[in-house]
């Protein structure tokens, strides 16, 4: 890095140092008398000798020019590194006056370094940070080490900035400055480098927080998991969203194209306000899907989204109507940020799942996309549960069903029966039964044929039924026989509805194929009381009571006290 100025201070150096020789040589002459020169031979001596110290004198030169050039190029290498050092170095009076900085402190700062000096580097320290700055560097003066702090910065062109600092008292009487010279007075220097950490603090403060995050929604997830049910699931992810302070709305994806509310923690005013606006009901709210909405984007990129105020939220659609109900939404709501996560199963979005809340960040949205996937596979296994229970309810319900009729097969009614005596005599209620039976059957599969005897049971039950309480049960005993259940009626009363259903099936008949096939029923009639002893007792005395209505002529009604005379003892209980 040598130049035509190096190469005139260097020439400038030898004449003086050549000047001063000759001084010195001077006065040595003048103390000093010259030796004699007694020969020819003395003075060749003599004169070698001037000639080997004249080369020593050379070579000792030559070495001090290139210790003196390895001396610039060290010097201009450091320099280097000092001003492209990827860390800021300030040096500072004791007054806070900037002496010298490099390139990445005139970029902390925003400045050029020409403005930047003999400026006080506390103008460029927050006022939040200017105590802890003043506190910092007492500990360095008073310990006389260097000492570490934060400080947060004041920058021109952007927000202000957090950097760690490492300060040092440079220990010397004066400051050399650029150009040589001693700058007079300054006892005190300090030297603070400065690594800018305002990155490094987000990214631990959002460690801190997904930490924080996962953390509470991993402790509902096992909730989440055990649920059984769409609503348990639903339920389970609204309480975790309580614990965030936040607001949680799970819709479904329906064929047409539009949200249908599933879920939500929502108030009930709230609920009814959306509703009225849009114009529907609360248990049927469904939110549209239009095209360049935010609903729409995130369904079709499969992507967890954030959205925060001053954000565009445009949440249902960019047209008019969708504009002005999304900002009737976000008002309603003092929305500020939303993550919405889709509820993705074999590869297509089901449901839509929306955090809604003040205190919501870009960087939660990690963590509400994994807690978005269990609940997805939690909501997908509680629906096969759910299906698979349905399945079996109707399986176990067409395993007691007559399949022709509809009612109760004979196990069915049977159990219904005995469960319904128990409760009878624990409460002391009282219970009757009515065993019934076609008249002749046998001549309408005859005349008409079975699949209209099979029509002519099934006309039968319907009448049967639309006479029945919520409480009371029928079902097919065998054949042409059924069973009815009356529970908390007596026998008299049993005996009244008896006669009602026997007119209804006389003068009901069936049409089929424009004929009509009238029928006949015989129906006995029993309460239970303490002589009959047990259930078996009781169906054979609602039997007896029957066979005595077929012996006395069929289309009747016969109790069971009309059959046999009361016995001794007898008690209603």
């Amino acid at each position: 890095m040598k130049d035509n100025s190096h190469e005139s201070a260097q020439s400038a150096g030898e004449q003086k140092l050549r000047k001063l020789a000759e001084a010195q040589l001077k006065q040595k002459h003048a103390k000093a008398s010259l030796p004699e020169i007694g020969s020819l031979d003395d003075t060749k001596k003599l004169l070698e000798e001037l000639q080997i110290h004249q080369v020593e004198l050379v070579m000792q030169n030559e070495e001090l020019k290139r210790a003196q050039a390895e001396i610039i190029f060290e010097r201009e290498k450091y320099a280097d590194l000092y001003h492209f050092a990827p860390v800021a170095y300030f040096i500072f009076d004791d007054n806070d006056i900037i002496l010298d900085l490099n390139m990445k402190a005139c970029e902390l700062l925003g400045y050029d370094r020409a403005y930047l000096l003999n400026r006080p580097l506390t103008a460029y320290i927050s006022p939040d940070s200017l105590q802890t700055f003043h506190v910092h560097r007492q500990h360095v003066r008073l310990s006389g080490v260097s000492k570490t702090c934060e400080l947060q910065i004041r920058r021109k062109p952007e927000n202000p900035v957090f950097v760690h600092a490492r300060t040092t008292l440079v220990e010397q009487p004066q400051y050399i400055v650029d150009d040589g010279e001693l700058a007079d007075g300054q006892k005190l220097v300090w030297r603070t480098v400065m690594t800018n950490i305002t990155v490094l603090r987000q990214v631990t403060r959002d460690l801190a927080r997904s930490r924080n995050l996962l953390m509470v929604l991993s402790q509902g997830s096992q909730a989440v998991h055990l649920a059984t049910t769409p609503e348990e699931v639903y339920r389970a992810v609204g309480e975790q969203t309580e614990h965030l302070g936040s607001e949680l709305g799970i819709f479904s994806l329906g064929e047409k194209n539009e949200l249908r509310l599933s879920y939500t923690t929502l108030s009930e005013n709230i609920l009814n306000a959306i509703a009225q606006d849009f114009g529907q009901s609360v248990d049927e709210l469904s939110l549209p899907v239009l095209e360049g909405g935010f609903l729409a984007h995130v369904i079709a990129t499969k992507e967890t989204q954030y959205r925060g105020a001053p954000d565009n939220f445009q949440v249902l659609g960019a047209d008019t109507d969708a504009v002005a109900r999304t900002n009737f939404l976000v008002g309603l709501f003092n929305i500020k940020q939303m993550i919405v996560a889709p509820l993705v199963l074999d590869e297509e979005v089901v449901a839509l799942l929306m955090v809604i809340g003040d205190k919501l960040e870009q960087s939660d949205v990690a963590v509400v996309d994994i807690f978005a996937s269990q609940v997805a596979i939690s909501l997908h296994k509680a629906q096969l549960a759910e299906e698979l229970r349905a399945s079996v309810e109707r399986e176990r319900a067409l395993a007691r069903v007559d399949s022709l009729t509809g009612a109760k097969n004979r196990r069915a009614i049977y159990e219904f029966a005995e469960e319904t005596l128990d409760v009878a005599k624990r409460y002391k209620k009282p219970l009757s039964l009515i065993m019934l039976d076609t008249d002749y059957f046998k001549k309408v599969n005859d005349t008409y044929g079975h699949l209209v005897g099979d029509h002519a049971l099934q006309h039968l039950v319907g009448l049967l039924k639309s006479k029945l309480r919520a409480a009371d049960d029928l079902g097919r005993y065998g054949g042409e026989e059924f069973l009815i259940v009356l529970p908390e009626t007596d026998e008299a009363n049993a005996a009244q509805l008896a006669e009602r259903l026997r007119l209804l099936v006389e003068q009901n008949p069936l049409v089929d194929n424009g004929d009509e096939v009238f029928m006949t029923i015989s129906l006995g009639v029993i309460q239970w009381h303490s002589a009959l002893r047990n259930f078996e007792s009781f169906l054979n005395g609602a039997d007896q009571a029957l066979y005595a209505a077929k012996t006395a002529g069929r289309n009747k009604v016969v109790t069971y006290t009309e059959y046999k005379k009361p016995l001794e003892g007898f008690a209603i209980c």
